[in-house]
């Protein structure tokens, strides 16, 4: 009976652990739909924005400004109906805010929904500009319609517009656009469009305009890496305050200098000054969204005051009867000073946190019995960007 209830309870555990593995796939497919449907927004939005500056460098149609229905604005197919929402909303607002494109809209609701269309012969759902009669009260409305494309090739989305002539029946002109998923969009100011050109180095500028230092704060941990199985080396907890520089605005070189201070009461009191190369290691240029890493090289100096000196100060392997000796001894407390050199990755965030793991020597022990030959310790060091 016992066993019976432990396999009882065994299987529930196993289905709860795959309802929840099965949740978090579900939430992480939506997450990633969703990070996914917000790009095609932005790239589309990004599209409507080139057309409608071309046009107000150059307005599509002769003469005086022209009364426009929006008869169709196509997006690929398989997604929602919010996307052409979106976009049917920002273009109306990109044309507002920049009338140079010579360009009125006149709204046609019927023209843009799925509508039922009866016949003697048949019913047709289709959308309201395929109507003949939906068709007719466009073109009392207005003499042009304009036809907006989008559809999706590989990562690469395209933009087609179209304005025809309801009097000769006829295309009179037309736009092709294309964006590549690789460019991030350029977002754009409504009210202030510009160039392509333009826009990035308006962004260009923006960063160059930003100081190249920054204050850093924050918490390292070093382990130390000793040969003893008898002793245990205590680990340094150091608080640490900084400066870094940086080489330019894409941040592909920064370099920086620490001071850090530990204390362990009855065991040691510490001070470190440290210096670190830093090379941005998985972009050309720093992204100011998505997490940026960094390899880095360094060097540190050491000053130690307390027990955890022993195993710097003498080259012999420490024992426990030294460490008691020396204890006993209250004129002579234990110094070290040490050099050490340091390797690590660092991972920042939005340019504010900062996470990184390291490995240390000290190059002043090569021939200190308490330590392995190469690595004498590694750790991990996290803070704040200020």
């Amino acid at each position: 009976m016992a066993l019976a209830r432990i396999i009882m309870f065994m299987i529930l555990l196993w289905a709860l652990s795959s309802r929840g593995v099965a949740d978090e796939l579900s939430h992480m497919s939506e997450r990633t739909r969703a990070a996914q449907a917000m790009q095609l927004h932005l790239m589309a939005a990004d599209l409507l924005d080139e057309l409608v500056y071309q046009w107000t460098r150059q307005a599509p149609l002769p003469g005086a400004p022209q009364k426009v229905v929006l008869m169709r604005l196509s997006t690929p197919l398989g997604l929602n109906q919010q996307l052409s929402s979106f976009l049917e909303n920002h273009f109306y607002n990109l044309l507002l805010k920049n009338p140079q494109t010579g360009l009125v809209m006149t709204y046609c609701g019927s023209c843009l929904e799925l509508t039922s269309y009866s016949s003697s012969r048949q019913t047709l759902l289709a959308q309201g500009a395929a109507i003949p009669e939906i068709l007719e009260i466009a073109k009392q409305e207005a003499p042009y319609g304009l036809y907006l494309d989008l559809e999706a090739s590989g990562s690469e989305l395209h933009l087609r517009a179209y304005l025809t002539d309801f009097a000769q029946n006829q295309i009179v002109a037309t736009k092709s656009l294309v964006t590549n998923s690789s460019h991030p969009p350029l977002l754009r100011v409504a009210k202030r469009l510009s160039s392509v050109e333009d826009t990035r180095q308006e962004y260009i500028e923006i960063l160059q305009g930003r100081r190249r230092w920054h204050l850093l704060a924050g918490l390292r941990a070093n382990i130390l890496k000793t040969t003893s199985s008898n002793i245990t080396a205590l680990p340094f907890v150091w608080g640490q305050v900084g400066v870094e520089a940086m080489s330019d605005a894409a941040r592909k070189w920064m370099a920086d200098f620490q001071l850090g201070f530990a204390s362990l009461p009855g065991e040691y009191n510490a001070q470190q000054v440290s210096s670190r190369i830093y090379r941005l290691w998985d972009h050309e240029t720093i992204d100011l969204i998505a997490p940026n890493i960094f390899g880095f090289i360094g060097f540190g100096y050491w000053n130690i005051d307390g027990n955890s000196a022993l195993f710097f100060e003498n080259n012999d392997a420490l024992s426990p009867g030294v460490i008691a000796a020396r204890s006993l001894l209250k004129e002579s407390r234990p110094r070290s000073q040490n050099v050490s050199l340091t390797l690590g990755l660092e991972v920042r965030l939005t340019e504010l946190f900062r996470f990184g793991l390291f490995a240390e020597s000290f190059l002043n022990q090569d021939s200190n019995k308490n330590f392995t030959d190469t690595i004498d310790s590694y750790g991990i060091d996290f803070g704040v960007i200020l």
